[in-house]
This record gives structure tokens, sequence and C-alpha cells, in this order.
């Protein structure tokens, strides 16, 4: 019997511990230079040549969608705010958007010159993207029509908003920040002069921020504070995202950096692609995906996934009643629905850990937050 006891843990142990990555076919030979996923299965990627391709199947099919734009565009950024909804950004002034998560159409920027738009962030209730020569703009209404800014920034390489509280980051080390949703930006000081690549935040407290030299910066106070975290590399790292407060991944060149306790430690994992690796997003904390040159994805599998998904998930928001920003924290990454009294539903989204949502829009009245495992909770617009 102890035999068997001891063999049935060491099964365990060894599926808890598995990780990996696979390597999975795009379809395409383009390069990839961002990917977006809304769900652990439903996602999207971009790059050189107008590519767009997507998947509903957790990247074990990826079909091309029509983006539109001539060979000689090269698309930068992609994010979604649902299932549907999203906007890819490119060389050019491009900006694309689509309502139905298949098809995409052209949107003007409306603006003089022609600028490369890198950066795309898009929320329940507005569009920001930014660029090259620190362009900033954002839409309230889907990109009808949009509202220009100046940032102070050169050529913007990321950009990240946590309800009115964004930053945006670039290529000679500038941190940017704003706490009125992009009216006004004033400089934060890192201490650091190396480029800066991609941005994390799980609230409006917490967040990351990667760039050259092996360079990761956190903050646990909105930016007041940078703090350098030790990543044993002195390559360029690519991109970065959090999954939670704990859980992280990096790309440098073919490599991944990922950490299980907020960076405090980083571990990397050599050789798991044989191109840059330029965009890492990860839906859940045992579902990621990271994307590059030639046509390359990977997906990122850990034997936690069972065990993490059957865990008890925690939803609990504020504050309720709300008359504009309601802030939701959940304690496993999970799909949201919004409905109201009528069971209509008025938005849907997936949610990390933390995130301020805009209520401002809604009519007054009783709505309902349900998380993908039916744990419901009731929340009063005034």
């Amino acid at each position: 019997m102890k035999k068997k006891l001891l063999y049935a843990f060491v099964l365990i142990a060894g599926t808890l511990n598995a990780q990996t990555w696979t390597a999975q076919t795009s379809g395409t030979s383009a390069g990839l230079s961002s990917v977006h996923f809304s769900s652990a299965t439903k996602g999207w990627a971009v790059g050189s040549s107008g590519v767009i391709i997507h998947t509903n199947d957790g990247g074990a099919t990826w079909t091309s969608q029509s983006s539109g734009v001539g060979s000689g565009t090269h698309l930068s950024d992609v994010h979604f705010v649902d299932g549907l909804t999203g906007f890819a950004t490119g060389t050019a002034n491009t900006i694309l958007k689509t309502t139905d998560g298949m098809t995409w159409s052209g949107v003007s920027l409306g603006a003089p010159g022609s600028v490369n738009l890198t950066a795309v962030w898009v929320d329940a209730s507005t569009v920001r993207l930014a660029g090259d020569m620190g362009i900033y703009a954002s839409s309230s209404n889907w990109g009808s029509s949009w509202s220009p800014n100046t940032t102070g920034a050169l050529n913007v390489s990321d950009i990240e908003f946590v309800g009115l509280n964004g930053w945006l980051v670039d290529q000679i080390g500038n941190i940017i920040k704003t706490t009125d949703g992009g009216s006004s930006w004033s400089a934060q000081v890192s201490g650091f002069s190396a480029g800066l690549n991609s941005i994390s935040f799980i609230n409006q407290n917490e967040g990351w921020i990667a760039g050259n030299s092996g360079l990761i910066l956190h903050t646990t106070d909105g930016g007041a504070n940078w703090n350098a975290q030790v990543t044993g590399i002195t390559t360029t790292i690519h991109s970065i995202h959090f999954a939670s407060s704990t859980h992280g991944w990096a790309t440098s060149g073919g490599n991944v950096l990922s950490t299980t306790n907020g960076g405090t430690t980083w571990t990397i994992q050599t050789g798991v692609a044989s191109v840059n690796l330029l965009s890492i997003h990860f839906p859940t904390t045992t579902v990621g995906y990271a994307v590059g040159g030639n046509g390359t994805v990977y997906k990122f599998t850990s034997g936690t996934a069972d065990l993490e998904e059957n865990a008890t998930n925690t939803i609990s928001l504020y504050p309720n009643p709300t008359k504009d920003l309601m802030h939701l924290n959940v304690t496993q990454p999970t799909a949201i629905t919004i409905t109201s009294s009528t069971g209509q539903i008025v938005a849907e989204m997936e949610v990390e850990a933390n995130v301020d949502i805009d209520m401002s829009a809604y009519s007054s009245g009783v709505y309902f937050v349900k998380t993908a495992d039916g744990q419901t909770v009731k929340l009063i617009k005034e």
C-alpha cells in the first residue's frame, strides 16, 4: 500500500510541474509582431505584410483573416476588449477594427502626415493608440473620431491602461503616465536609460516594464518608484506579460523568462524558439502564447491547469453602488459577463486579476457580474 501511495504522489507531482512550450502551425511565414487572446482558446496575431491570423481552438488550427491592407504594411500591435471587438495598428497611420472577430475594416485617424502607430489598447469604453514622435490619440466611439494629444515621448513602444491610469514607454527609456485618461501626461523617473519595449500592469498600482540590456522594472505604487529586478541576462527583452501578481513571463531572443513570485526571481528557459519571440500573452496562469519571426507561434501549457481551473475563484467589486469606475478583483483569471436586470449582455471581457471598469456610460439600475464558473455579484449603477 505504501508503495502505491508513493507512486501516486510522484505521478501527481510530476503532473503539477509539467510545463512545456509547443510549436504550432500558423499557416504563414510572415513575421508576427503581436499576439492577444481574449480567452484561453480564442486569439489573434498580426505582423508583416498586413498578416492577421486567428484561432478558436487554442492554436490547434490558425486561419488567415483579410486585413485589407497592402503587403507593404506592417501591423505592429493588436488588442481585444472581448471575443469580438478588437483593433490593430501599424505603419503609415494604419488602424484596423473588427466588431465580429472575423472581418476587419480600416479606420481613419484624421491626422496629417504619416506615422507608424506602434501600440494600441482597448477597454470597455475607449480605444487608445500611440506611435512614432510620441503621438497619442483616443476614441470613445470605437474610432469614428479621435482626440489627439502630446505625451512627451519619442517613439512609443507600448501602451497600457488600468481605468483612467495609463503608461507608455519609448525607445530612449521614457516612462510617461496619465491619471486622467490621457488628457495630460507626465514623466516618471526610473533611474535607467535603456530603451523600453513592453508594459504589463495587473492593477493601477503594480506593474512591470521590460527593455533592453535585460532590464525589468517593477513598481507597487503606480510608478512613483521603480526598482530593477535581477533577470540574469543582458540581452533585449522584447515582451513581458503577467497573468497575476505572481505569475509572469518575458521573451528575449528565442528564450523565455518566467517567475512565480512576482519577479523576485526569474528563471530562463533557453532555446524555446530559433527566432526572436517578439510578443507574449498569457490569458491564464497556465496557458500562454508567444509569436515571432517566420510565422512562429508557440503555446505554453502547464500540468497545473486542471487543478487551478477546478479551484474556487473569488470575485469582489467596489464601490457598490457605483457611479463611474468599478474596481473588479478575481483570484484567478476568468471570463466576465455583465448583464442587465433584463438579462441583456452589456459587456464581456477576460479579467486576469484586477481591472477598473468604466460604468459611467451605463444606465442607472441593477446589473449582474458573472464569472465563467457561475459566481454572480449584484451591482447597482447609480
